[in-house]
């Protein structure tokens, strides 16, 4: 046992030493590596990126009012407002109604429509939403043909930013600000003034949606029986953060199914070329390992070298392919479609990410090591010096 333990470090230092003579199927190696980490970290950063935007402080305590039997009106908000748990301002329940409709801007770009998705609410009441701030420009007034834009929205639409206006419904719509929530879906949506959007789709005082800020996320319980237990009025309430969850859980799903079967792929790739690069430096180190072997060196510490040197450019594979993640990812803006809409976000490379790139990368080198190792540990030196 006392040899073994002389001889492993030894053996590692010398094979390590080694790997200069072997840059060609080295850099095979560690560049597939690479490779699959890239795409591995790529492709879940996006659902990461999904998951950061859409957990935002506030959203567990706006409860969405939706009507299951077709719009509400305004007599529905004075039935709501009498439900516990409801923020009062003003000794007056902090409600507000909210509709939402599609956004066609003709001539986006030439020969090109822009479809948005907007959101209509009481121009003095936006705030009701959670983290809601005017980032730049400033806030749509009532009565007024004026029009907001999401944060991401500006990314998509820049053409259309604080200025501009845009033609819908007939009418000529003045963008006159800019806003942000921190939610990806959100603030890839354009804002109205609810009134005015009835008047120019002809809604009459339907809206689909109420939202109603709660004292507390322990008060949703309660505020959720109380609408429950209203037959008449035709609803189901579910938190705002509910909802966010809801709309990113499916694309989330569509991505990890995604980077499963493609760093599945480009893994087997990976491995099967770290096993012919080790199985090659084998049987071309196959007189070295002999006499190794001959000098008294037992198999355990031939397997470790072997191993360590697989799972050692596996991690230098690995490593190249975070540090290019997170410098070149991490923040990125990207765009998607998400609920029919398309939204902009920005990647995020998390810690959580990274120690699963690193899990993979050492599993992989593992798995790409380990049998060129059982080889070289019991090759015969008699017949590794005869071929030789």
């Amino acid at each position: 046992m006392t040899a073994v333990l002389h001889q492993t470090p030894a053996l590692f230092i010398w094979n390590v030493r080694s790997i200069p003579s072997r840059a060609r199927n080295a850099a095979v190696v560690i560049i597939s590596f690479l490779v699959v980490v890239l795409v591995f970290i790529s492709v879940l950063s996006v659902s990461d990126g999904i998951l950061r935007s859409e957990t935002r402080p506030g959203t567990s305590q706006l409860a969405i009012v939706s009507g299951s039997h077709g719009p509400f009106d305004t007599s529905a908000l004075n039935v709501v407002g009498q439900a516990p748990g409801i923020v009062q301002i003003d000794q007056k329940p902090a409600l507000a109604a909210v509709d939402s409709g599609a956004l066609v801007i003709r001539n986006w770009r030439p020969d090109m429509l822009g479809i948005a998705s907007i959101i209509t609410i009481d121009a003095k009441k936006a705030a009701i939403i959670p983290n809601f701030r005017v980032v730049a420009g400033r806030k749509m007034r009532p009565g007024f043909n004026e029009m907001m834009m999401g944060e991401g929205a500006v990314r998509i639409y820049p053409e259309y930013l604080a200025g501009r206006s845009v033609l819908w419904r007939n009418r000529k719509w003045n963008v006159v600000g800019v806003y942000s929530t921190g939610s990806l879906t959100r603030d890839s949506q354009f804002m109205v003034d609810l009134h005015q959007f009835q008047d120019a789709t002809r809604a009459g005082n339907k809206f689909s949606e109420i939202y109603a800020r709660i004292v507390s996320p322990a008060a949703i319980t309660s505020f959720k029986n109380y609408i429950a237990g209203l037959p008449n009025l035709g609803a189901t309430v579910k938190t705002m953060a509910e909802e966010d969850e809801e709309v990113g859980r499916q694309f989330r799903t569509i991505l990890i199914v995604a980077v499963s079967v493609i760093t599945s792929l480009m893994a087997a790739g990976a491995v099967f070329a770290a096993l012919n690069v080790m199985y090659a430096n084998v049987a071309s180190r196959a007189a070295e390992l002999a006499l190794l072997r001959t000098l008294g060196f037992s198999r355990f510490p031939v397997l470790a070298a072997i191993l360590s040197e697989a799972v050692l450019l596996a991690v230098a594979g690995g490593a190249m392919g975070i540090l290019l993640a997170v410098l070149g990812l991490d923040g990125l803006e990207a765009r998607t479609l998400m609920g029919g809409w398309l939204v902009s976000f920005r990647l995020a490379v998390t810690p959580l990410l990274i120690l699963l790139a690193l899990v993979l990368t050492l599993g992989m080198g593992f798995v790409g090591g380990l049998f060129p190792a059982i080889r070289a540990a019991c090759l015969s030196p008699a017949t590794a010096l005869r071929d030789a």
